[in-house]
């Protein structure tokens, strides 16, 4: 049975580029500990020199950028835990201090925020637009953050785009509006879903006000186990204390000896991925040709369906649509779609194996009934539009079974 794999937000597969670069690694190099100060370490200090000039390459947009301080992690919740409790004072007592975070974050963001409370940090959620059910589509009003904060805020941590409904959030105008109201506290964001599935430039966001950015190398077709923490070195942060200890590594920012192979492979896919400029509209067309496609075979059953992703132009990521087909249990939906080779998700994937079905609906207004039947769709580097084509047939038949046998039995 030919499989379709339509759950890219969760891992994306393996670039050829990757692999490539994964088995010339392994080649050529034995041992590579930047740290050593035999030829072997200068060679693995290259190494990591070059992938790190990648990286930054690719998200300045291709620009070498003076401004910006590269951190590798073991990969996005590490990441996102650093930059989330290591630029804070967690030894000052003030019981009135606060930080803001978006009600769509991802849990390494959220569990970070959580053990903040035991620092006597009040919690402060910004939540998307509210609207008709058709409007909801997971923004984030930038009034209601910016209205959240006060003298006593002292991190805002907005995603910047949605792992589940695929919605690029206003950071830069979100940054730019607290700077220019004398906001002198910390802005990071978590940017894992943004890379290669948006235009995003970091030159833009650190400009506008942005303190620091996350991400993971594995959502874009590199290995798994590596990760960033970037800085903006205009920051006005002072302090940085690394979660990770035991080591100078990374400028003392970072213990531990960095996982080389995954540098090298992730340098190298974003070193190819810069030069590509039609991979991203080439997915952008896949996906608004598959949600057309999706909504034109489920009219046809004279069911309902809506869409809880963003329309508008720049508004979403290339590949991901979350939907609610009214009357129908994204669970069963998705139960039926894997006995067919079709691999989706009702929510964010966590290491229980089980699955977040409601968080993000719940966010932009769903009731607890609706969350439950809206599943997510999120196309990989690779995806076709024959895959769509067989996908969508198969989706629509598998809708269409699980309606009729609902019918029945109720």
């Amino acid at each position: 049975m030919t499989t379709i794999y339509w759950d890219a937000n969760a891992g994306s597969q393996l670039r050829e580029v990757a692999k490539l670069a994964a088995l010339d690694f392994l080649e050529k190099h034995r041992v590579t500990n930047p740290s050593s100060v035999h030829a072997l370490g200068r060679t693995g200090r290259s190494i990591l020199r070059q992938s790190r000039e990648s990286v930054l390459k690719y998200l300045f947009q291709g620009n070498a950028s003076k401004n910006a301080h590269l951190v590798f992690t073991s990969g996005g919740t590490e990441s996102c835990n650093s930059m989330m409790l290591g630029l804070l004072d967690l030894d000052q007592i003030n019981t009135k201090r606060n930080i803001v975070i978006s009600a769509l974050e991802h849990e390494a963001v959220t569990a970070a925020a959580n053990f903040l409370k035991t620092k006597n940090f009040e919690i402060r959620i910004a939540k998307p637009k509210q609207g008709d059910y058709g409007a909801r589509t997971g923004i984030l009003d930038v009034e209601s953050i910016t209205n959240l904060v006060d003298a006593d805020t002292e991190l805002v941590s907005l995603m910047y785009a949605s792992n589940e409904t695929g919605a690029i959030q206003p950071l830069a105008l979100v940054a730019e509006k607290l700077r220019s109201s004398g906001y002198d506290g910390i802005i990071v964001s978590d940017i894992t879903q943004a890379l290669t599935k948006s235009e995003i430039n970091l030159e833009t966001l650190f400009k506008s006000g942005v303190d620091a950015v996350a991400f993971s190398a594995h959502k874009i077709g590199a290995l798994s186990g590596v990760g960033g923490l970037v800085f903006n070195t205009n920051s006005t942060c002072r302090q940085f204390q690394p979660l990770v200890m035991g080591g100078s590594q990374e400028d003392k920012l970072r213990a531990g000896t960095e996982f080389m192979l995954g540098i090298y492979t992730l340098g190298k896919v974003l070193e190819t991925l810069i030069n590509d400029t039609d991979e991203l509209h080439r997915r952008t067309a896949l996906l608004d040709y598959a949600r057309t496609l999706i909504e034109k075979n489920i009219k046809e059953q004279e069911l309902d369906i809506n869409f809880l992703t963003p329309s508008e132009a720049g508004t979403y990521l290339c590949n991901t649509l979350l939907f609610r087909v009214t009357g129908v249990p994204a669970e069963d939906l998705l139960a039926a779609l894997d006995l067919e080779g079709i691999y989706t998700s009702t929510g964010s994937a966590c290491s229980s194996g089980k699955q977040d079905s409601t968080k993000a609906a719940l966010a932009i207004g769903c009731s607890t009934k609706e969350a439950r039947e809206c599943l997510r769709i999120s196309f990989d580097w690779d995806v076709t539009k024959s895959d769509i084509d067989v996908g969508v047939k198969k989706l629509s038949n598998c809708i269409s079974r699980i309606h009729s046998s609902l019918k029945e039995l109720n």
